[in-house]
């Protein structure tokens, strides 16, 4: 009750600063030209080459391990996908109603019998008949709107973006998630964005039927879904240079949650500029706790942990040099991360060290980050980037060894990517994507009887992504 009520004396004083002032920038239902004059349409057409190597006895991200004693294991995948995105306006009058559809489907170029047992690398769902991922996957999201002055109320099935509750983008596959339910997002004040939702089933990014994104349990093998989740949150601009947000979660027999940002950004000239950046999360078991429920000798264990994360950035003309530290404290469930979010939609995690592989989000766990960004514009080659990053983690709980804090990990991650800013490729994109994350837990198990032997529980991979994408208006 106590972080309740902070939580909202929060809300009323962000309201307080506000002042009641109108905000002039959002479009209102006063300015709309009607349904379908204001009509949008963008498509996306991505194509992915993905390849994962579990590494001296790990395990790939969707389970299956290495073969034996040599680094035989690949899970290989490569596919092209298009979403269509159709937003139509709103109908004229003081209410204006309106629909959303987004279509998505995506194609296996190439990949052979997953050695991962779940499809891979996840891109395409598996066979399971012959582990072999399927050829195709496509799915549909349509939802209803309507609009008040500032205020928009959908329901139907769309992608929702907030730090308690995000379906995963297309970043780091080739298909979004989308969630099923209503979502309320308010812009009447200058300055504040209010955002609430309900919502009761979650599609994975490789999944064409509802309820496919399940929390692995003891009290069902297939798996806990999505059953109630609700929230709402407020965003404030307090200065061009000082935003904050606040956000509160509740999903049902799984757990609660409560989530703070502050960002300070601040340009001293054209060629210098610093950014500030602190996330926390504060998350605790509540009803049946399907998420604690992962062995038999640990089902009274609740989850009560604080995440939080602090990171300083410095840019001097084209380079960006960033450090950031993270820590995760508390008690979580044994033989998972101490800061679950499965279930809460794959984007649902804001914090520092959530990198391409790892979140560095185990109970206990410490971690420190040290990245650099260079931006070409400035050599004369706009639209060319190039990042690294190395993440150390330590005093993770680890279940190999007696459940002690002397888990280690580290992740070293490298992009670079060329987007064509101009003529008519405009915004065409080539991305490449490396990862190699090393650690002395996180896995483990010794199954003879189809050949997988891992007797130190690590969970070690070198992972390649090469993407090329291309976004188009049309309307």
């Amino acid at each position: 009750m106590k972080l309740q009520k902070k939580y909202l004396l929060y809300a009323i004083g962000l309201f307080c600063i506000s002042g009641g002032v109108l905000a002039e920038d959002t479009p209102s239902q006063k300015d709309s030209e009607g349904f379908v004059k204001d009509s949008k349409l963008d498509v996306i057409s991505r194509t992915m080459y993905m390849i994962s190597n579990a590494r001296h006895g790990g395990f790939y991200p969707s389970g299956g391990y290495a073969k034996p004693e040599k680094d035989r294991g690949h899970a290989k995948d490569f596919g092209t996908s298009l979403i269509g995105i159709y937003q139509s306006g709103y109908t004229e009058g003081t209410v204006g109603f309106g629909i959303d559809v987004i279509g998505m489907t995506a194609y296996k170029l190439d990949g052979g019998r997953g050695r991962s047992g779940d499809g891979n690398n996840g891109l395409f769902p598996a066979d399971g008949r012959n582990g072999r991922p399927q050829d195709n996957v496509s799915k549909l999201a349509p939802s209803v709107k309507m609009r008040i002055s500032k205020t928009e109320l959908k329901y139907g099935q769309m992608f929702v973006d907030t730090p308690v509750f995000a379906t995963q983008g297309i970043d780091d596959k080739l298909l979004p998630e989308d969630a099923t339910g209503f979502m309320l997002t308010s812009q009447e004040i200058d300055k504040l964005t209010i955002n609430a939702g309900y919502f009761t089933a979650l599609r994975g990014q490789e999944f064409s039927h509802q309820d496919s994104v399940a929390m692995d349990s003891e009290f069902d093998e297939k798996g806990k879904t999505l059953q109630r989740v609700y929230f709402a949150g407020l965003e404030y601009q307090f200065t061009d240079e000082f935003s904050g947000k606040v956000y509160a979660s509740r999903n049902k027999d799984f757990w609660r949650k409560y989530y703070t940002n502050l960002n300070y950004s601040y340009e001293f000239n054209k060629d210098n500029a610093i950014e500030f950046d602190v996330n926390w999360y504060q998350t605790k078991s509540i009803g049946r706790g399907y998420a604690d429920a992962l062995r038999e000798n640990v089902d009274n264990r609740r989850i009560n942990s604080d995440l939080w994360s602090l990171s300083a950035a410095y840019t001097y003309k084209a380079h960006t040099f960033t450090v950031a530290y993270q820590r995760n404290s508390g008690t979580g469930s044994l033989g998972r991360s101490g800061f679950p979010y499965d279930v809460d939609g794959g984007g649902a995690i804001a914090v520092a060290n959530s990198v391409q592989y790892s979140d560095f989000n185990f109970e206990n766990q410490h971690s420190w980050q040290a990245r650099y960004d260079l931006d070409f514009e400035t050599y004369g080659i706009p639209g060319l980037n190039f990042a690294v990053l190395y993440v150390k983690g330590s005093n993770a709980t680890n279940e190999n060894d007696n459940y002690r804090r002397n888990g280690k990990a580290w992740e070293r991650d490298i992009e670079l990517s060329y987007t064509i800013p101009e003529g008519k490729a405009k915004d065409l994109s080539f991305t490449l994507r490396h990862a190699a994350y090393r650690s002395n837990f996180g896995g483990g198990t010794d199954d003879s009887v189809n050949g997988y032997h891992n007797p130190h529980g690590r969970d070690n991979l070198d992972e390649l992504r090469l993407i090329v994408q291309y976004p188009l208006s049309i309307l």
